[in-house]
């Protein structure tokens, strides 16, 4: 019971969760009572309140200190986040998309009928479209950026987007009762009615992922969802029952995709666990390098033409670029690169093949005790540095502009992420090598 009392400096998923219902339900409530259309005047601002809840319940949440810190400082800084396009790697942008086109066409396609009567397209009223993609938006802050969040450090992510899903259900279940609304159309207690309901608790993982995969990134599922709502006015209206099918089959490509994580509780590292993985880490490569000579650190990886000598320098690389970026948050400054990127930047992932054969230039001379010696002093390096920064600075993504909305404890995340990656490759390279100091 503990766990689930209401405490300062963390999310009340519940709180938020009952109270958008409450005050949502409250304002579409009155516009139901009086029979009147939605966008009639002056119930229409009934109606903007109401779907609103999901901006204005987190924000008096986070008001009143229910909220970590550690992500936001205030609820300024929360909806900062939350919209701010620069946060998600344009890679995600891809991804997004071709969910939202999947999300849209799919259904249209599994009715030949409507396919042969009405093609594909068929544009909706601008308005539909702009309420849609607006409000579709404005949802996800609380939502995925704050109910997520919260829910997910409780109980599995799958488990926490599916009661989400549920909330979301009931969330929309007054528009219902509103003449005019597209819900008012497909009646209550219609296979309609129970198959636009099941779509929205099906599509919940879809959402999850897109916050989590990312790197808890809600302008993610904001773009899914304001795209998505566009998208379906874009094309002819299908049985809900094939909506249901699409989100159904996204849902579970996304967690066989997510792997053991998204059935996971995925609490909010702190800076000394994440030192402390990286320290295991570090100790990991060790005992599997210890006592490998120049012809052991030869040895090719299968399936990547790399030897160990190869990754080992690979991540030397990488480090220097990490380190850069602490001593830049320890010195006060922007980052001074190593030279091997030529003034372009990390992030630009078209040109890694072109860093890496750089870094291969770089190291191809040395040998392999002075390679594995640099990283062994990169690695130790990174770890002292890293325990001079106060936890506040680590993880106050406003804190350093040139991290672009991230906090600075990604850089230490991704250290260990890449570390892990290629962890696998080198054990099966080194098996039968180094013997018991695999582990």
């Amino acid at each position: 019971m503990q766990k689930n009392t209401l405490r300062k400096n963390q999310p009340a998923p519940w709180l938020f969760l009952f109270g958008v219902l409450a005050w949502t339900w409250l304002f579409l409530g009155l516009v139901a009572l009086t029979g009147q259309p939605l966008f009639s005047f002056p119930f229409v601002i009934l109606a903007l309140l109401g779907g609103l809840g999901p901006v204005f319940v987190p924000a008096l949440l986070i008001r009143a200190g229910y909220w970590d810190p550690q992500l936001d400082q205030n609820a300024g800084a929360f909806f900062k986040r939350s919209f701010d396009p620069r946060t998600l790697p344009w890679r995600w942008y891809l991804v997004v998309i071709g969910l939202v086109l999947v999300l849209a066409v799919g259904p249209v396609l599994l009715d030949a009928e409507v396919v042969r009567s009405e093609g594909l397209i068929a544009v909706g009223p601008p308005l539909t479209l702009l309420v849609g993609l607006i409000f579709g938006a404005l949802e996800e802050p609380g939502w995925r950026g704050y109910a997520q969040e919260g829910l997910q450090r409780r109980m599995p992510v799958l488990a926490a987007s599916l009661v989400i899903g549920v909330f979301w259900a009931l969330w929309h279940l007054p528009l219902f009762f509103i003449a005019g609304t597209y819900q008012a159309g497909l009646g209550i207690g219609t296979w309609a009615f129970w198959s636009f309901n099941l779509a929205l608790v099906v599509g919940s993982p879809v959402y999850a992922w897109l916050y989590n995969a990312p790197g808890r990134i809600i302008f993610a599922p904001l773009l899914y969802h304001g795209l998505g709502n566009v998208a379906r006015e874009l094309v002819p209206d299908v049985a809900n029952v094939a909506e249901v099918g699409v989100e159904a089959v996204l849902a579970l490509g996304v967690i066989l995709l997510a792997g053991s994580w998204f059935w996971k509780k995925r609490p909010l590292p702190s800076q000394m666990g994440i030192m402390d993985n990286l320290k295991a880490e570090f100790n990991r490569w060790q005992g599997m390098m210890t006592g490998l000579d120049e012809t052991d650190a030869d040895q090719r990886i299968s399936g990547t033409g790399w030897t160990v000598k190869d990754v080992v320098a690979h991540l030397k690389a990488w480090q220097d670029v990490s380190r850069a970026r602490l001593q830049a948050a320890l010195d006060g400054r922007e980052p001074q690169f190593p030279n091997w990127l030529r003034d372009s930047e990390p992030e630009d992932e078209g040109q890694i093949d072109r860093f890496n054969a750089r870094i291969y230039q770089l190291f191809q001379a040395k040998s392999w005790s002075e390679v594995y010696q640099a990283w062994c002093d990169g690695f130790s390096k990174l770890i002292e540095m890293a325990a001079e920064i106060p936890e506040d600075d680590m993880f106050n993504a406003d804190k350093y502009p040139w991290l672009m909305g991230y906090p600075l404890i990604a850089v230490l995340e991704g250290t260990l992420e890449h570390h892990q990656e290629h962890r696998p490759q080198l054990r099966a390279a080194l098996k039968g090598i180094a013997g018991d100091n695999l582990n």
